[in-house]
């Protein structure tokens, strides 16, 4: 769907095996609740659950285990509609408030001439790195510079002139250059520089070597991280020379391979039809130790039962099993954090590939000490690829079976059963020995949805020129979600033993929830001279998670319709294909999560972590949050106008549409007073609105029949989006944290998704100020911007020369920001290159801007518009180690980012192979596929805005993304 439709923003989180995707039709509607449209396939509905924890989607470690509507496979899909508007929800409910993603799968049909009718495809996909930041190649590890006074220097008799740091080899020789004394412990790259010379390096810490020693002009050499283990005789007491390593962080990644299988088998005839579909797909990922397998079986009938009666079934069983999936964010275990945030930049990955000591403990570069290993902070990276990884496995089954009577030629009664169901498991494991505390935890979740309706439906026509179409029924929806999850506490007594029983303590604990909705429904359609149409729709819904009084709601809705191009005037002019306009209003209920209304106790946890209820004085008590038992439903209202218009046969196309949208009574938790004993309350508070406009262009640029036909299409859509209220005396709401120095606020007054930080400060001119120690001031919390885009573009071409198809997809994001942690660290810590770019480490810097001017007490003069006061422009020179730290102790703004970007989507290249030269076999074809091939216009090179996505609404914040990924590959496809 990315790019291809006006008004839905897809963003996925690319680069992460199987993760999550952020679907958004028109905006944000709620402020706290779920904002994803409902996924319906096949008239069931399907769960689309991410399951990410507070920590994944703010940026903050945890796994993405993504959407569960990834389940469905997507060579049974037949079609995909994308239903906008808010009267979408008299039929699918108030989940489908946020719009509905509608698929239908392949059916079994009639085979003239033969039993039955077999599909086959086949292809492979090929998954790299497409990018990564950029780093400096001109230092190793360090801290700033190491200090020459904690060296215990000795001059040795048979080298004059040459110095050495005792304690790196203990027998007292020298080696035929300067070996650097390493601090091990040390996770930045502010070290010597790799073309340094050994005498030039001594002299730059006051030690004098005579130019002409043999040494002065020699290359650093060090002790690596390896060289002091015994077992390793091939590396130990060995040095190597300092230098950019011949095996850097891509080297860590690999090619990940996918392949793909799908058959179906398909028959019928006038009585019943019947197709059974079974599909694989196995795959490793980029990163080590990593897998994803699903297996797909999907079975559709139809059978007449007789002239007036059919049945139909639709059931579909997946299997997913996954392992390696990489932790994501500012996290312990993943790897992408360490490269790019905390590291030496001298680390050669090939040599990282021996993680473990014979004796099974970690070997790491991160040693307390070169006597002491001791981890300090970070993992070998393969360690935690192997030794630190997660595995999960879900069993899905969803579909539906129902009947319909043709009681009438113009009336119809259908009852239809639908069931979603799931059971998914999850093991995450921290190895004993890692730098964090070892651990163990294991969750399932099954969830079961059960939707049983009926409906009556009548197509009749009265006369010529009118035609009625409607329907009238009711639904009962039953939701059951439980989870059991049980979590090591203290650390695991055996290592390697990943089971619950393996720990000092452990915390258990499982939740049940149910929901059940009872629904009343019927929609009608009157058409007059295939010209006007109106449309009205009416659903009354009864919720068990809204309180007695307060738990039915009605939604109704109306559009209308006017064909203008039926008019005999208009159907003279030929250069007017087809024009419509049209215009609807909606209105759509929605309820709360369930037990929002019940006042419940919880147990509370000590200050290590430890439940008290596994101490002897168990402790239960009231929640941090009060629940509501008045709770109102949410409302939203919205209306549009239209139009669609299509011009010389078809040739070209526009289609127009402006909408505008309030949700009220907005149920979230409000921040009330500590004396409550409270620290929120859920309430029925606060009003968004969304306004916006969306554009579809298509062009028939060439028609040459079967030589070259080419086809342009474009979308475009701007939402402006405004959080207009939240409680009184209230007026903002913190929605996450970043794990440092900013929030994403929903702020009154402006757009949702606000990230709160400090900013610089400015002068009367915008000019940025820098105090009298040559770093940039701070101002304080402010917004620093809205995680929401401006607008989207997609723009795709077509091109059908001699058989073969080239379609070509480009994806347009332009606004909004984000916060980026590796931006932060990775300056802070001298691993990105503009750590190091222009001289900086040599000669520092002198940064853009103008200095403050100070009062008699040191304090700095500002103006009645809130501007600082200067004295004129910066001239004082700071070094590169106060620069690049002032990332985190400086403005938070240095680190927020443009989530602009044009992306090369997607490139398909396919041929069919003329059925004369294929025998037996029909529609052979063949194709080749790249996606996400090249990104421009980012503010960062090797930073996506799309990598720091979750599917939840807390955005904007990356805390390690993971890096983007390109997929090349090819596919193959007949039947007979």
């Amino acid at each position: 769907l990315s790019g291809r439709i006006a008004g839905v923003q897809v963003s996925s989180a690319s680069g992460n095996m199987g993760g999550s995707s952020r679907i958004l039709i028109r905006g944000i509607n709620s402020i706290s609740g779920n904002n994803q449209p409902l996924f319906v396939i096949d008239g069931t509905i399907l769960d689309n659950s991410d399951f990410n924890t507070v920590n994944t989607a703010r940026g903050a470690g945890g796994f993405d285990y993504g959407n569960m509507a990834q389940d469905i496979n997507p060579d049974d899909i037949a079609s995909i509609s994308v239903l906008k508007g808010a009267n979408a929800a008299a039929l699918y409910g108030s989940r489908a408030a946020n719009g509905v993603i509608l698929i239908t799968t392949k059916k079994g049909s009639i085979q003239k001439g033969k039993q039955i009718g077999i599909e086959f495809s086949t292809g492979m996909s090929f998954e790299q790195i497409a990018y990564l930041p950029k780093y400096q190649n001109e230092y190793g590890g360090g801290n700033g510079g190491l200090d020459p006074s904690n060296w215990e220097m000795k001059t040795y008799t048979d080298n004059s002139g040459y110095y050495k740091i005792p304690g790196i080899d203990g027998d007292g020789n020298a080696y035929n250059s300067f070996d650097l004394g390493m601090d091990y412990s040390i996770d930045e790259s502010f070290g010597p520089k790799y073309t340094t010379t050994a005498g030039k390096f001594l002299e730059d810490y006051g030690i004098t070597v005579p130019e002409g020693s043999q040494y002065y002009n020699q290359p650093i050499y060090y002790r690596p991280y390896y060289s002091f283990d015994e077992w390793d005789t091939e590396n130990y007491g060995k040095s190597i020379e300092w230098k950019t390593p011949a095996h850097d962080v891509k080297d860590f990644f690999k090619t990940g391979i996918g392949w793909t299988n799908n058959l179906a088998f398909s028959g019928g005839n006038d009585a019943a039809q019947v197709r059974l579909a079974l599909g694989t797909y196995n795959s490793t990922g980029y990163m080590p130790n990593s897998t994803l397998d699903k297996y797909t079986v999907n079975l559709s009938a139809v059978a007449n039962l007789n002239k007036n009666i059919k049945a139909f079934s639709d059931i579909n069983y997946i299997s997913t099993k996954a392992k390696g999936r990489s932790e994501t964010g500012y996290g312990d275990i993943n790897p992408i954090e360490r490269f790019n945030q905390w590291g030496q930049r001298q680390l050669d990955q090939d040599m990282a590939k021996s993680y473990i000591n014979p004796d099974g403990t970690q070997r790491s570069w991160n040693r307390s000490s070169m006597d002491d290993p001791t981890i300090a902070f970070s993992n070998n990276p393969y360690w935690d690829r192997n030794m630190n990884y997660q595995n999960d496995k879900r069993d899905r089954f969803y579909g539906n079976v129902g009947a319909s009577w043709q009681i009438t030629s113009w009336l119809k009664a259908q009852g239809k059963f639908n069931l979603d169901y799931y059971s998914f498991l999850t093991e995450e494991r921290v190895a004993v020995g890692s730098a964090s505390q070892s651990f163990y935890r294991q969750q399932t979740r099954t969830n079961s949805e059960m939707n049983a309706e009926f409906l009556f439906l009548v197509d009749k026509s009265f006369g010529t020129d009118w035609r009625l179409n409607a329907n009238f029924g009711g639904n009962m929806m039953d939701r059951n979600y439980k989870i059991i999850s049980g979590t090591t506490v203290g650390g695991l007594i055996i290592s390697e033993l990943y089971n619950l029983g393996n720990s000092l303590t452990n915390a258990a604990f499982n939740t049940k929830s149910w929901k059940r909705i009872n629904s009343l429904y019927g929609s009608a359609s009157l058409g007059w001279k295939s010209m006007i149409y109106l449309d009205v729709t009416l659903r009354n819904d009864w919720s068990s998670t809204l309180p007695d009084g307060k738990n039915s709601y009605i939604y109704p809705s109306v559009s209308l319709g006017w064909v203008f191009s039926e008019l005999s005037a208009i159907k003279q002019a030929k250069w007017l294909t087809f024009g419509k306009i049209r215009g609807s209003w909606a209105q759509v209920g929605n309820d709360a999560d369930p037990y929002r209304t019940t006042l419940s106790y919880v147990n509370f946890a000590d200050p290590n972590g430890y439940p008290y209820h596994f101490t002897p004085d168990g402790l239960y008590g009231l929640p941090a949050t009060l629940n509501n038992p008045n709770l109102k439903p949410e409302m939203t209202r919205s209306w549009e106008l239209g139009a669609e218009l299509k011009f010389l046969d078809n040739r070209l196309g526009l289609d127009f549409t402006y909408y505008n949208k309030a949700s009220k009574n907005q149920i979230i938790p409000v921040a009330v007073s500590g004396a409550t004993g409270y620290s929120f309350q859920v309430l029925n508070a606060g009003e968004i609105t969304n306004k916006g406009f969306e554009i579809f262009l298509s062009a028939d640029v060439v028609r040459v029949k079967k030589i070259f036909d080419w086809t342009i299409t474009a979308n475009f859509a701007k939402n402006t989006n405004q959080v207009v209220e939240l409680y009184p005396g209230i007026d903002n709401l913190q929605l996450g944290t970043a794990p440092f120095l900013v929030t994403v606020n929903a702020e009154v007054g402006k757009e949702y998704g606000q990230i709160m930080g400090t900013d610089y400060v400015y002068d009367q001119n915008g000019n940025k100020v820098v105090g009298s120690n040559g770093s940039y001031l701070k101002s304080g919390v402010k917004s620093l911007g809205s995680v929401l885009p401006d607008w989207n573009m997609g723009i795709g071409n077509e091109f059908k020369i001699f058989g073969f198809d080239l379609r070509v997809l480009i994806d347009i994001q332009q606004g909004g920001n984000f916060f980026s942690t590796t931006k932060m660290w990775g300056t802070y810590t001298g691993i990105l290159a503009a750590s190091a770019e222009n001289g900086i480490r040599e000669n520092g810097i002198v940064i853009d801007g103008t200095v403050a001017k100070y009062d008699g007490e040191g304090n700095v003069m500002y103006n009645a518009d809130g501007t600082a006061q200067v004295t004129g422009t910066n001239t004082t020179n700071i070094d590169a180690y106060t620069w690049t730290t002032g990332h985190f102790s400086g403005p938070a703004m240095q680190n927020v980012l443009d989530a602009s970007y044009i992306k090369l989507r997607e490139i398909t290249l396919s041929y069919t192979i003329p059925a004369n030269l294929t025998g037996p076999i029909q529609n052979l074809k063949v194709g080749l596929f790249g996606r996400n091939l090249a990104t421009w216009g980012t503010a960062m090179v090797g930073i996506d805005p799309e990598t720091n996505t979750s599917s939840g609404n807390v955005q904007g914040i990356e805390g390690a993304g993971l890096p983007a990924t390109r997929t090349f590959g090819f596919n193959i496809g007949f039947n007979f």
